[in-house]
Formats: structure tokens, sequence, C-alpha cells
């Protein structure tokens, strides 16, 4: 964790202090699994303040930072502590602070206010080893869980019915919870990408999309298959080879230094290419960990490049109305040379 301490405050130019609030970039700097937390770290010294009910598991999860105890409003105690370590410059976090909170920081006389936009996240984007552990086990247990799922399915299950079984899979297998609400869409159904599980019986001769994720060790996974029971249509079998030609290509392109913008143009050209483009409207992949969806944005609005460490998904999908979609996902971590896999279950599981 001091490491990570020493990267943000590189970062602090004219700042002498930060305030960190959301969760996800708590957690990442100072390891506190809790629920209310908030972190003051300046150049010399890092606070951590929290009510009595966190106090002694802070003690058990929290290394280098002083505690300080919450015992009144909590905006008094923030701008009490501000004073105190005689702060003038204060970085705060632009995308997760409230209008409420902004207001009662920029009432604390003699300070100046100073957007931080994407300081902690920008540092989450690179896993370090302790990271990648537990993602590679948080892809394990759902690689795991649609192979398994796979050979339960029987047409007249509806598709609550699967996402509940899949649910209880994760958990049998290790995880905390599921990453998302899982999905579980077929037929025509199969065509909204982020599709609600329904109490739709399942065919035997439909695709099936099954979005799922694990949590585990506060880090997520995201994968996605698509399957289907019996035959298939050929409109669905042509699709489903373009989708998964297409991202063999953006996984063969991903590397250190290719815009993200760039990489997701590989997938869309070769969907376009194949006249299917108006059919795939959704970015190519999103970075993965702490949340599962943050940094990087891989898609046409990306912004930066790849670089070594990164933990992304690889999506491209293809989506008909009324007749189905197809989405491939994969999760891919960025090496000095290419990427590696991350998920590893087969694209067609078989029955």
């Amino acid at each position: 964790m001091n490491n990570r301490l020493s990267d943000l405050r590189k970062k602090f130019e004219e700042a002498d202090a930060f305030l960190c609030m959301s969760y996800p970039n708590y957690r990442y700097l100072s390891g506190f699994t809790g629920s209310l937390c908030i972190l003051l770290i300046t150049r010399e010294r890092a606070l951590i303040l929290s009510d009595f009910r966190y106090r002694t598991q802070i003690q058990g999860e929290v290394r280098g930072f002083e505690y300080r105890e919450i015992a009144g409003p909590i905006e008094q105690t923030v701008a009490r502590e501000i004073v105190e370590l005689g702060v003038r410059h204060l970085a705060f976090e632009a995308e997760h602070t409230t209008y409420r909170q902004y207001a009662h920081l920029k009432a604390i006389e003699s300070i100046e206010l100073i957007p931080a936009e994407d300081w902690v996240e920008d540092l989450r984007t690179i896993k370090d080893p302790s990271e990648l552990l537990m993602i590679e086990k948080a892809a394990a247990i759902a690689d795991a869980a649609v192979e398994q799922i796979a050979t339960e399915i029987e047409p007249g299950m509806t598709e609550a019915e699967v996402a509940n079984r899949l649910n209880a899979l994760l958990r049998s297998l290790g995880a905390k919870k599921e990453a998302f609400d899982l999905i579980v869409a077929s037929g025509p159904r199969s065509a909204m990408p982020h599709a609600a599980s329904s109490e739709k019986p399942i065919s035997a001769d439909e695709p099936i999309v099954i979005d799922i994720g694990a949590q585990f060790g506060g880090y997520h996974s995201d994968l996605t298959r698509t399957i289907w029971l019996d035959k298939i249509n050929s409109k669905i079998a042509e699709v489903y080879e373009i989708v998964e030609n297409a991202q063999a290509a953006a996984i063969q392109a991903a590397r250190p230094g290719i815009p993200c913008v760039e990489l997701d143009a590989v997938a869309r050209k070769f969907i376009e290419d194949a006249g299917y483009g108006d059919y795939f409207g959704h970015g190519l992949g999103h970075g993965v960990g702490l949340e599962v969806h943050e940094a990087p944005a891989v898609s046409r609005f990306g912004k930066g490049e790849i670089r070594s460490g990164m933990v992304f998904t690889v999506e491209p999908g293809i989506y008909i109305p009324e007749i189905g979609g197809v989405r491939i996902e994969d999760m891919a971590l960025a090496t000095e040379s290419g990427c590696r896999l991350l998920t590893k279950s087969p694209h067609r599981p078989v029955k």
C-alpha cells in the first residue's frame, strides 16, 4: 500500500492533500473493506477516518494510516482534520464527490479546492501480482460455473432458473457473490445486450447468451458465452462465426501502446466488413478489477492506450432484433509483448 501512496503523491503538483471517499479507491489505497471510510492524504501523512463500528476492523486491515474516529457529523470531523493539518490546496475526487459534500468543503475557510480527475482510477488500471491472483481466481470460478451450467440446461427451463443455478454455482465454487446481475437471455431476447433474465422457457434451437462474473477477494471477473442446445438456424451460426473471428482479430492486435479506440476499431471493422456494423452498438471492452466496469474504456470513445498490466474485456457482439444475438467475452491481461487470456472456458461448451 505504501507504493500506492507514493504513486498517488506524484500526482499532487500544486495540491498538498487528497481527499478520498469512494469505496473502490479507498480500498485500493488503504486495504480497508468496510463501508464507511474517508482518507485524507498529505505529502507526509495519511489519515483514515471512520466510526466506532470499524475501529477493530481498521486495526486488522490497514497499515500506514493514522486512525481518526468520527464521533459527530462527518463534515465537521473532515473539516477539523483538514484545518489541523494546515491544508491549503485540497484535491478531491471529481467523479465521486456529491454537490452536498462539495458545498461543505467549499465552506472551509482558507483552502483552495482542486478537482482530481481519475487520480486513483488511473493507478488502478495497472494490476500488481496480488491483484492478478484475485482476478484470476474470480475468472476461474466463472469459467467453471459456465462450463457446468452448459451440461445442466434442458429445453423448457426458464432463463431465471438458469440464472439462479449459476448464482448457486458461483458460491459453491468459492465466490463471495456474483459480480453483477447475471444475464441469461435466449431466443429473440438475446438480441438485447443487457436483458434481465426472465421467466421465458428456453428452446433447444435458439441462442442462449450467458453473461456471468464472480467476485473473489474484492476483485471481479466478467465473461460471456453464447450457446445452444441443438441445431441452430443458419443466421445465428453465421453471426457466431463473425463475432468469434472479430474477437480473435482484436485479441491478436491487443498489445501495449495500441490506442483503445484503435483496438475497438479492429473488431468493429471486421463486423462492418461482414455487413453487420449496425448491429454492434457497444464498445469492445472495459477494464475489470475492484469494479466490474472500470478504466480503460476500449471503445470508439475510449481515451488513452493499452498498457502492460491492464486487465480488460474483449467482447464483440451482434444483435439482430426479433432473431437473436451473439456475444463472446473474455478477459485479457496486457503483457509486454501482447496479451494473455484470463478466462479459459471453451467458447462453445458442449452439453
